[in-house]
C-alpha cells in the first residue's frame, strides 16, 4: 500500500476521500505534512523500518505513507488537487499572511508526533508553535482548531465503546477545541468520534451533505454513513458564536516546570452538559436582625456518571443578593451579612461561565416570643 516512492496509479484508492465534496463546491483545502519519518507502521506491526515522510515539488516527489495517503486517491488525482498536499512550512506562511484554506489538516513527523521514541515535550512545542502562529495571524477571528490524538501512550480505555456498526468505535482519546468562539472551560460529554470532525466540516461548508454513495454515486466501503449515526454528537455544541471573540493567548514553546494542573471550576462549570447549583444557609432570616448567610456554588452534570464529580465547587462565581455582591473562593463558598428590611422572599443569583443558578431566603417577622414567625 505504501512504499519508498510514488506508487500511483499502480496502487490507488478508488473510494471517495474527504476532500472530494469540498472541492466540488469550491471549498479550499490543504493537507500539510511535516517532513521527516512517518510515525506508525503501515500494517499494524509493532516495529518496522522507518519510512520517509516527504513532500516535494509535484506528485513525483510526494511519498505516500500512512499519515499521507491522499496522493494515492483517484479523486485527488482526477480533481488535480495533488498540489494541495504541501510541506508544513507552507502552513506557517499561509497562517502568517492570512491565506489559510477553508479546511486544513496538519500532520507531524515521527519526531513531533508524541509516538515513541518521540518526546512528548517535542510534540507539545510543535503544536504550541502551530497554534501560536494561527493566533498571531489575521485568520484567527474566524478559526476553529481541533487538536486531536489518535491514541494515548498505551494507557488504554477501561470503558467498553458503544456498538454502532461492524467497525465500531475505539478507545477514548483526548481532543481540544481552540477558537475565539469556543465555550470557555467546556467539557463536552457527548459521544464523539473522528467522524464528528468531518460532520462539522460538512455542516459548516456543505449544508450537511455527506459522503454517501446514495447521493454522490461513488464507491464507499463503509457499512453506513458514519457522520449521520444518531449516537454521534455535534462539535458545534462546543461553540458560542454569539459571544465576544476571545483574543489570542500565546503560550511559551518550552514553559518552565510548574505544579500539576487540576480539574478546576472552569472545566466543570460549562455550558455543555452541566448545571450550576446555588445553595444558601440558613434559609430563613429575621426582619431587622443581621444574619450571616453562607452561599455555595457547585456544578453537577446533567447525566451523572461514574468518575465524574457531583457537586464540584465553582470558584470565582458571581453572587448577587439584595444589593450585595460577592465572589466565591476556591472552595466555591462566599459569606454575606444581611439585614432584611421587610418580610418576603429575597432572591439570590449566582453566575459563572455563562451559567446561572438561583436560590432564596425567606425574611420572616419576629414572633412575640422573639423567635421567627
Amino acid at each position: 500500500m505504501f512504499g519508498p516512492g510514488p506508487l500511483y496509479p499502480q496502487v490507488h484508492f478508488d473510494y471517495t476521500d474527504l476532500t472530494y465534496l469540498p472541492h466540488r463546491v469550491g471549498v479550499s483545502w490543504g493537507y500539510y505534512v511535516q517532513q521527516g519519518l512517518e510515525a506508525d507502521c503501515p500494517d499494524d506491526q509493532m516495529t518496522c523500518p522507518p519510512q520517509p515522510q516527504t513532500v516535494g515539488k509535484g506528485l513525483t516527489n510526494v511519498v505516500p505513507v500512512i499519515w499521507n495517503p491522499l496522493p494515492e486517491f483517484d479523486t485527488v488525482n482526477q480533481d488535480g488537487q495533488t498540489g494541495n498536499i504541501q510541506n508544513v512550512s507552507r502552513f506557517y506562511s499561509a497562517a502568517r499572511e492570512g491565506k489559510l484554506p477553508a479546511v486544513s489538516w496538519v500532520v507531524p513527523s515521527q519526531a513531533d508526533s508524541e509516538h515513541p521514541p518521540g518526546k512528548v515535550s517535542a510534540g507539545q512545542a510543535y503544536v504550541t508553535g502551530l497554534i501560536n502562529t494561527i493566533m498571531s495571524g489575521p485568520d484567527w477571528d474566524s478559526t476553529a482548531i481541533f487538536l486531536a490524538w489518535d491514541d494515548w501512550g498505551g494507557f488504554y480505555d477501561h470503558v467498553v465503546p458503544p456498538t454502532v456498526d461492524e467497525n465500531g468505535y475505539g478507545l477514548r482519546v483526548p481532543a481540544i477545541v481552540i477558537s475565539p468562539y469556543a465555550k470557555r472551560g467546556c467539557v463536552d460529554n457527548q459521544t464523539l468520534s473522528f467522524d464528528a470532525y468531518l460532520k462539522f466540516i460538512d455542516d459548516d461548508f456543505l449544508g450537511g451533505q455527506r459522503i454517501d454513495p446514495a447521493t454522490d454515486g461513488r464507491p464507499d466501503p463503509r457499512p453506513d454513513v458514519r457522520e449521520s449515526l444518531p449516537i454521534l454528537g455535534s462539535m458545534a455544541a462546543d461553540f458560542d458564536f454569539n459571544q465576544r471573540p476571545r483574543p489570542p493567548l500565546l503560550l511559551p514553546l518550552h514553559p518552565r516546570p510548574g505544579p500539576a494542573s487540576s480539574l478546576g471550576s472552569e472545566a466543570l462549570a460549562s455550558g455543555c452538559g452541566s448545571n450550576l447549583v446555588l445553595t444558601v444557609t440558613p434559609r430563613h432570616a429575621r426582619v431587622g436582625s443581621p444574619v450571616q448567610l453562607h452561599f455555595r456554588v457547585a456544578v453537577e452534570p446533567n447525566q451523572p456518571s461514574r468518575g465524574k464529580p457531583a457537586g464540584a465547587p465553582v470558584a470565582d462565581a458571581s453572587i448577587t443578593f439584595a444589593g450585595h455582591r460577592a465572589r466565591t473562593g476556591r472552595n466555591g463558598s462566599a459569606t454575606v451579612t444581611l439585614l432584611p428590611p421587610h418580610r418576603g422572599v429575597v432572591e439570590a443569583l449566582a453566575s459563572r461561565s455563562g451559567l446561572q443558578a438561583g436560590a432564596h431566603v425567606d425574611a420572616l417577622a419576629p414572633s412575640p416570643q422573639g423567635g421567627l414567625g
